[in-house]
């Protein structure tokens, strides 16, 4: 029809040019008619374009859309053309998907299919083998129970000597814990009356020994009592021995039996070290005590953190006759020794800044 038109519009504008009365206007009209038939020309191919893409005939699409570009001619139209372009585009790229989506339900669905009937041969398969077991089954429980009737006293008699061995094994089971009871109760008895025998002998030598020591003290303070009393009126204050070497913990204290005369004795210490520790060995006859300070590997403290107002030495140690104790892990030291022992605290022994000392009779 709009070619129809479009042919009759041409026709008249031919004869209005060729006819001397028309003018201007009439020429403008009948490019604005012809105007307007080429917009419609172009709306209906889109149109018809957009319903074979939803119908998805491309080539239906194609030619309609090959008819709208004859008449795109502006801004419009041509925005128009572009959106019906990128529509045929979209929908087959979506056709596309369509298809690949399918065509993976397919692959998938034949998979399941195939994973079904090999599923439905396994139990098939599984059906047949547990019927022939189950047949293997009754065939040897016959067999079985013709062999059985056979051998059934044979296996009550084995069960009956099993269960009478069994009850013998356990009597004579706890015969054995008995008797292990017995040696076990036998041996604590005599542990303990050991142990009581080595406290009693333990105690008669530490109680020999006390005696020893006093009389050896007294015997020493008999004899030297007539100097000892000229000594303790003019006794000046005794030097400490100083020496270099590694640093250390004091050595468990020992509680003293003597009796402290107030008489220093650096003669009867001997000092070795030992690696890192100091020996100290009581040469004399008689019950001693050092006590002595340093830089100590086990210990912060140092020379002067002993007590307040009798603090230069800070550890101590009794040592009795030939005996022989520790100062562990000490480098650079001081140390005093007196006559008699010491406890804990340093009542027995009075030091100086300076490390000289006096010792404390009692």
């Amino acid at each position: 029809m709009n070619k129809i038109l479009r042919v009759l519009l041409l026709s008249c504008a031919g004869l209005a040019m060729t006819s001397a009365q028309a003018g201007p206007q009439d020429l403008l009209r009948m490019s604005e008619q012809l105007d307007r038939v080429d917009k419609g020309d172009f709306d209906e191919a889109l149109s018809k374009a957009s319903q074979c893409i939803r119908v998805r005939d491309y080539t239906c699409a194609e030619t309609q859309l090959k008819n709208a570009r004859k008449f795109s001619t502006d801004s419009k139209s041509k925005t128009a053309l572009k959106r019906t372009e990128d529509e045929l585009l979209a929908e087959r790229a979506r056709e596309k998907e369509e298809q690949r989506l399918a065509a993976q339900r397919q692959r998938e669905l034949e998979k399941q299919e195939a994973q079904l009937r090999q599923a439905e041969q396994r139990a098939r398969d599984a059906e047949r083998q547990a019927q022939a077991e189950a047949e293997e089954r009754e065939n040897l429980n016959n067999r079985i129970a013709a062999a059985g009737s056979a051998y059934s006293q044979t296996i009550r008699a084995q069960a009956n000597n099993r269960a009478a061995e069994q009850a013998r094994n356990q009597q004579f089971a706890q015969q054995q814990a008995e008797a292990a009871r017995n040696v076990a109760t036998e041996q604590r008895r005599q542990a303990q009356d050991r142990a009581q025998l080595d406290s009693q002998r333990l105690q008669q030598q530490r109680q020999a020994e006390t005696q020893r020591i006093q009389l050896a003290q007294a015997q020493q303070d008999n004899q030297r009592a007539q100097a000892a009393a000229a000594a303790a009126k003019s006794t000046p204050a005794s030097q400490p021995v100083r020496d270099v070497a590694p640093a250390a913990a004091s050595a468990p204290q020992k509680k003293s039996n003597s009796i402290n005369t107030g008489r220093e004795a650096m003669r009867c210490v001997s000092v070795s070290r030992e690696k890192e520790d100091l020996g100290f060995t009581n040469t004399c006859n008689i019950q001693i005590f050092v006590v002595w300070c340093g830089n100590l590997k086990y210990s912060k403290k140092q020379c002067g953190d002993g007590p307040a107002g009798n603090s230069f030495y800070t550890h101590s140690v009794n040592v009795g006759p030939g005996d022989k104790q520790y100062a562990r892990g000490i480098g650079d030291y001081h140390y005093a020794a007196c006559e008699g022992g010491i406890a804990f605290g340093k009542d027995e022994i009075q030091d100086r800044p300076d490390g000289t000392f006096t010792c404390v009779p009692k």
